[in-house]
């Protein structure tokens, strides 16, 4: 089975032409559809692209697996999901689809045994949801909480200013907070995070954390249209786009 994975859209259009030539089983789509600063993208191409993506979940239920992100959720008009990147027009126009983005939508979802959120969970965040062991099976009854505070950004010290806290939820937490503080033993992948040619974590104001994002339990992949995942016959890659115009 070939599986991929887009980090966030943020707009962009690229994923179409990816999956044609990927041919994929099943393709995830790791949140945040919308919001952007990139002044190429306009807030009409965000909407068009995100209804673009529900259609084509609609189309392909079986193959095709929609998380949220935390840009999301800010358009959804949800409080607690304050963040940059805010849009007038996208938010007018998300209120008109919420129920059919949360229903198209999930918060986590697993595959082969390796867990696919937005940010990534925590054990200190699991631990607050009060849903027992964190077994997979567990894992997947995140998916039936509501958008909630539970979801919104929850610093534990007064310098997280990005998500770098061990208690913030998997639509924020950061890949260094994801390592140290993740379940021990559960794979993840994980969108949000900014990574650049080296496989290093760009963090927020421009800061570096290099990270193994290889062949054990975390890889950052919010690096569309660059790159995407790719899990196919046991095998995980990072590959870049060929199709990207120089």
């Amino acid at each position: 089975m070939k599986v991929i994975a887009f980090g966030d859209i943020h707009g962009r259009l690229d994923w179409f032409d990816i999956y044609q030539m990927e041919k994929p089983d099943l393709v995830i789509f790791m949140g945040d559809y919308v919001s952007t600063h990139d002044p190429d993208i306009t807030s009409e191409q965000q909407c068009c692209n995100l209804e673009d993506i529900l259609n084509f979940k609609e189309e392909n239920p079986d193959k095709v697996i929609l998380l949220r992100g935390n840009h999301d959720m800010q358009h959804l008009g949800y409080y607690w999901a304050e963040c940059s990147g805010f849009d007038a027009y996208v938010a007018r126009w998300m209120s008109t689809i919420r129920d059919r983005f949360l229903r198209l939508t999930q918060w986590v979802h697993i595959q082969d045994g390796i867990v696919f959120s937005h940010a990534g969970i925590s054990k200190v965040w699991w631990d607050t949801l009060d849903l027992g062991e964190p077994t997979l099976d567990n894992i997947l009854k995140i998916n039936d909480l509501p958008p909630s505070e539970l979801f919104g950004f929850t610093s534990y010290r007064l310098s997280d200013y990005c998500g770098d806290s061990e208690t913030q939820p998997l639509t924020w937490i950061r890949p260094y907070a994801v390592t140290k503080y993740g379940i021990k033993g559960l794979p993840q992948v994980v969108g949000h995070t900014r990574i650049d040619c080296d496989g290093d974590v760009v963090q927020w104001l421009g800061d570096k954390v290099h990270y193994e994002i290889a062949p054990t339990e975390l890889w950052c992949i919010d690096k569309l249209p660059m790159a995407y995942f790719v899990m196919e016959d046991g095998k995980k890659e990072l590959r870049f786009n060929k199709l990207l115009k120089k």
